[in-house]
């Protein structure tokens, strides 16, 4: 391919991913059945409710082998094995309680979903000594294994307090 005829192309490229659509996007055109996409959000109240049953294993359960969480001021977490290590001492010392509620859920092909939520956290310290509360926003990415059971592929979130 000439230069510019890859110019052009990049180009063209580039303004169609730049300009956005004015309508609705199809990522995935191929219908999804109803239990398809009742199965995916439904995963949404499991994932909720292993948080808040503060279970570690049922929580990596929960997750794909690959999976990588974009947390708020701290760095990236891969797999499966980085995210218990990050996990665990916080699960020692505080019981977890997360109220997520859905905002947008679009399956995107039958085996991913894209969840975008927000959240009101309030961790008790187990000490009783304190209390963290925050309010925030997030995205999940939902992957479909092959034992039909719906995981955490991506999950990244922002706090809506200011930083301290």
């Amino acid at each position: 391919m000439s230069k510019s005829l890859l110019a052009a192309s990049l180009l063209g490229a580039s303004v169609t991913l730049l300009s956005g659509c004015t309508t609705s996007c199809p990522v995935y055109e191929s219908p999804i059945s109803e239990s398809d996409a009742a199965h995916a959000e439904a995963a949404h109240h499991a994932y909720t409710d292993v948080i808040n049953a503060n279970d570690l294993e049922a929580f990596l359960a929960m997750t794909t082998e690959d999976v990588v969480f974009l947390p708020p001021h701290g760095p990236r977490i891969v797999g499966q094995q980085s995210l218990r290590e990050w996990a665990t001492p916080y699960l020692e010392a505080y019981t977890v309680n997360w109220d997520k509620r859905v905002l947008e859920f679009t399956m995107l092909s039958p085996n991913h979903a894209f969840e975008q939520y927000s959240y009101v956290e309030n961790d008790t310290a187990k000490d009783g000594s304190h209390t963290l509360e925050d309010t925030g926003k997030g995205v999940i990415l939902w992957e479909r294994g092959d034992d039909n059971v719906w995981r955490v592929a991506r999950d990244i979130w922002c706090t809506d307090l200011p930083p301290q």
